[in-house]
């Protein structure tokens, strides 16, 4: 459906097309009318905006195809219509921003190009002549350095407003101006050489002087000599592409007057890394015009450098206020992270709501509350519009309290006050030398004080042991926490054991281990096995057993005197990071992420569902133990969607090959039945496939999982893919077995 192809329905889609080409429609026609009345900088700035309806033109009528194709609706003679209409709407939006180009062209041209062209170089050329006619002699010294600063400065600026006006150029006049141009190029060239002879005259004419006069020695005057000033060097860093190019030109044009094309190449070559000229061939371009156009294409997409420096800021730690450098470290970057997206103009990029969220959840209780007091403070005026310019506005007036606290080395974290419990109130805290104040009641360490839950000698503990340490410390025997109130009294931690009341921590546990689940770990042998293993001798169905196993290894303890019982050695089965993933067309793929592979992988049917393009290859794969499997299989290019740190979503191509089968899943685990250990999730995101047909690998970085909760070891993850769960869990059943050749380590691939 158009709704899942691209976010919108059929009709907003057809709407926002007819919006556009209403406004580009509108705009083209005032201009063709109005060109030859308005100023310069008014045409020009309308004829930027006109180009910016074409492009939206050509950007709604892509979505609008790329939705009409995903409704399934609608005969073929129809659908036939409607895409050959979208095409004739291009052609002829294309057409007429050619016609009214040329309009404006020839209004610029005819109104202020020509003239000022004409005197720039009328000018130019005055100078020159007069420069080159003046005789190198000693009493024409002055003058003659005078005519040459002149000449100088008028080639200069004809070139400065050549530049501005060559795109404006009709054709037919182009070929005369070009040529002009090169003969003032071929005069500041005599000039030049006419300095040099000046200066080698003026030398001679000095030496035969202090032959015939001896004169006294001039006392030498203090000399400052500067550095030099080079080039900057671009190390492949994204964010710092568009500024470096600005600043590179810039200084290039400052030393490089005469714009030799050569020269400007030889330089941009020197000012990039080596490894980046090697990995993109830049030595093989003929100018520097199409080494910067590889360049831009490879660091300059300023979409992808918006997304990282909003992923930047995402990355900061949530900040107490015992660190008023690492708050000062964050303020500044937002600053910085502001002056970039301006210019790449994507400032809305930070000023999302979502942005800003995280933001003020990283600042400190005390900066957080104040910040808090100031924004529902009707008075100051906070809007959602003005919501980030506010921000910035008040952390940037924090920022010198936040340095002269460093200096002073004061956190802001303001005192605790002690509260004293009310009469008839249970007391959560003990008022002996067990307190906080003097450290854990186990191992006495000040690191956890009053968390229990963090002290490994407390997990060593006999249960009775630990009992006895919870009434010793206060502590609640729900959450091992100290709390006042009960409703701050947690529920996550509860022993879920069927044959306990669920009123203690499961570090509390009195009835031990759990006992295991009938059948958990091993399968059932099936009639058909039962013949075929009955008729093997026992070395032979011994040897089957350990051939068609995917348990690698396992060791049993069965000495209880080394501390440990029977049950230490039984396995938990692992449930697998499953999920579903969405494609670009909107399609469902059961996908299970592997961050032991280093390679992608998925089923051909799910290919061919999915109408992937192919290449036939002839795949090395290299496992454990010099474990070598070659493999004829297909390489695919697949587009799933992910979502972005600004809450919306983007298109990520994956490489993928082919196998028969990736993993086969006999019982999977209901999202009802992880909803008691995730409340906070939603069902959607705790669902798991049936079937899995895709394998992502480490090699997509970008879309690993991060933890977000944990539970034993049962673990919660998030990532740009979606929510899901992996690890183990004594009630928790899931029955899967994954091919042998999806841990692999390194893949080589050849021609077929």
């Amino acid at each position: 459906m158009a709704e899942e192809a691209t976010g919108k329905t059929i009709e907003l889609l057809r709407l926002e097309r007819a919006k556009a080409e209403r406004a580009f429609i509108n705009q083209s026609t005032y201009l063709g009318k109005e060109a030859r009345k308005l100023e310069k900088s008014k045409l020009l700035k309308k004829y930027n905006r006109l180009y910016a309806h074409a492009r939206e033109v050509n950007c709604t009528n892509s979505d609008y195809e790329l939705g009409f194709l995903a409704e399934r609706g609608g005969s073929e003679e129809d659908r036939e219509g409607i895409l050959e209409k979208i095409k004739k709407t291009e052609e002829d939006c294309e057409t007429k921003l050619t016609e009214v180009r040329e309009i404006v062209q020839l209004s610029l041209w005819e109104r202020y190009g020509r003239t000022e062209l004409t005197t720039a170089m009328a000018e130019a050329e005055v100078y020159c002549e007069q420069a080159l006619g003046t005789p190198v002699t000693e009493a024409c010294n002055d003058a003659y350095e005078q005519q040459v600063s002149y000449a100088r400065r008028s080639i200069l600026e004809f070139m400065t407003a050549f530049k501005e006006w060559e795109e404006w150029i009709p054709n037919e006049a182009r070929p005369t101006w070009e040529k002009r141009l090169q003969n003032l190029k071929e005069q500041r060239v005599s000039i030049n050489t006419r300095k040099a002879e000046h200066l080698q005259m003026s030398k001679e004419e000095g030496t035969g002087k202090e032959g015939t006069l001896r004169t006294k020695p001039a006392e030498q005057a203090p000399c400052l000599k500067i550095k030099a000033i080079s080039l900057p060097k671009f190390d492949g860093s994204r964010r710092d592409f568009h500024p470096w190019k600005k600043t590179w030109e810039s200084l290039q044009k400052q030393g490089e007057p005469a714009g030799s094309k050569e020269a400007r190449r030889l330089q941009l070559l020197e000012s990039v890394d080596g490894r980046i000229c090697r990995d993109l061939s830049l030595s093989t371009c003929q100018t520097a015009e199409d080494m910067f156009r590889i360049l831009e294409n490879r660091f300059g997409n300023k979409l992808t450098i918006a997304l990282e420096i909003v992923e930047g800021l995402e990355k900061f730690p949530i900040l107490t206020s015992d660190q008023p450098r690492k708050v000062i470290d964050m303020i500044q970057a937002i600053e910085k992270a502001l002056t970039d997206l301006i210019e790449l103009d994507y400032a809305g990029a930070i000023k999302n709501l979502l942005v800003i969220r995280s933001i003020e959840r990283k600042l400190p209780e005390t900066i957080k509350m104040s910040w808090l007091a100031f924004m529902t403070n009707r008075a100051n005026g906070v809007t959602p519009d003005n919501h980030f310019d506010n921000l910035l506005r008040y952390l940037k007036d924090q920022e010198e309290i936040l340095e002269r606290a460093e200096q002073l080395n004061t956190p802001l974290k303001p005192e605790r006050r002690s509260v004293e419990p009310r009469p008839n109130e249970p007391r959560r805290y003990a008022s002996t030398k067990s307190s906080s104040k003097w450290g854990c009641v186990v191992c006495g360490e000040e690191g956890h004080g009053e968390k229990l839950f963090f002290c490994k000698a407390f997990k060593n503990l006999k249960p009775k042991d630990k009992l006895s340490a919870v009434e010793r410390l206060g502590a609640c025997k729900k959450c091992l926490g100290c709390h006042k109130d009960e409703r701050d009294c947690s529920d996550t931690y509860l022993c879920r054991k069927q044959s306990c009341k669920k009123d203690h921590h499961f570090f509390l546990c009195q009835r031990g281990n759990a006992t295991p689940r009938p059948n958990a770990g091993r399968h059932e042998w099936t009639e058909r096995q039962q013949r075929f293993m009955s008729g093997l001798s026992p070395e032979a169905a011994e040897e089957c057993k350990r051939a068609f196993t995917n348990v690698s290894a396992r060791s049993l303890c069965t000495d209880k005197s080394a501390g440990m019982g029977h049950s230490a050695g039984e396995e938990l089965p692992v449930m697998l990071m499953l999920l579903e993933v969405t494609a670009n067309a909107g399609q469902k793929i059961g996908t299970l992420i592997d961050l032991a592979s280093d390679t992608n992988y998925i089923t051909h049917s799910a290919a061919k569902r999915l109408n992937l393009r192919s290449e036939k290859v002839t795949l090395l794969v290299h496992g454990v133990g010099g474990m070598v499997l070659k493999e004829r299989t297909k390489k695919y290019q697949l587009r799933v969607r992910i979502k972005t740190p600004t809450g919306t979503q983007r298109a990520h191509e994956l490489t993928c090959y082919g196998l028969e089968e990736i993993a086969k899943i006999r019982r999977t685990i209901k999202a009802e039945e992880l909803k008691e250990f995730f409340p906070d999730v939603s069902l959607e995101d705790l669902h798991r496939p049936e079937q899995v047909e895709l394998l992502i690998g480490h090699r997509e970085g970008r879309l690993a999982p991060q933890r977000v909760k944990v539970i034993g070891d049962l673990v919660l993850w998030d990532g740009p893919l979606g929510k899901t769960v992996g690890g183990t869990h004594p009630d928790l059943f899931e029955e899967e077995s994954v091919a042998a050749r999806t841990s692999t380590n390194k893949h080589t691939l050849r021609g077929p």
